[in-house]
């Protein structure tokens, strides 16, 4: 039986945005006093059960589950000897094996500019971001697909640890290991 591929590199980041808070907080303040009034109106006779329940629903989702949500959300990189894994937890993942990795390096980067914001983000024109704060990641080379960058408050070390990695997985020489990008 396979031992578990050893862990090389973890890092886990929240959203620091605090004007993504202040909206989500505000929607959250509003579904409060929605309710509230309603409850109020309801106990007048004033308004009908419909609508009760539309603003419940309203009340339950931006009250209550998305600033939990918000709370909960979390960028997850982790390397091991196989595989890059970046995860938005709790929602998805994706796994990329090392040796699928044609390139990679240490990047900073302009998020809004570049990516459109902060999370899973795409660009045509630069690829996919995973990013959750700050300006600095690892963008890598995936072979047959669109180039990912890693937003990463480590990105030195998340570099070296895949410099590292893809080295080990492939002892035949050092060049099996290419060029990082620029």
């Amino acid at each position: 039986m396979d031992a578990p591929p050893r862990l090389l590199f973890a890092e886990s980041q929240r959203l620091t945005l605090w004007w993504a808070w202040l909206l989500v907080m505000a929607a959250a303040a509003l579904a409060w006093w929605s309710w509230l009034s309603s409850e109020a109106l309801a106990a007048t006779n004033l308004m009908p059960g419909l609508s009760r329940a539309l603003l419940g629903v309203l009340y339950v989702v931006s009250g209550i589950l998305l600033p939990l949500f918000l709370v909960l959300l979390r960028l997850e990189t982790r390397v091991t000897e196989r595989e890059l894994i970046v995860r938005w937890w709790p929602v998805w993942g994706r796994r990329i094996p090392l040796d699928r990795i044609e390139r990679h390096g240490a990047v900073r980067y302009r998020p809004f500019r570049d990516y459109g914001g902060f999370g899973l983000r795409f660009s045509p024109r630069f690829g996919w971001a995973w990013n959750a704060s700050g300006n600095r990641g690892v963008k890598l080379q995936v072979a047959g697909g669109r180039p990912v960058l890693v937003g990463s408050q480590r990105p030195d070390d998340l570099e070296a640890v895949l410099v590292g990695a893809r080295f080990e997985a492939a002892p035949t020489s050092r060049a099996a290991v290419p060029p990082a990008m620029s």
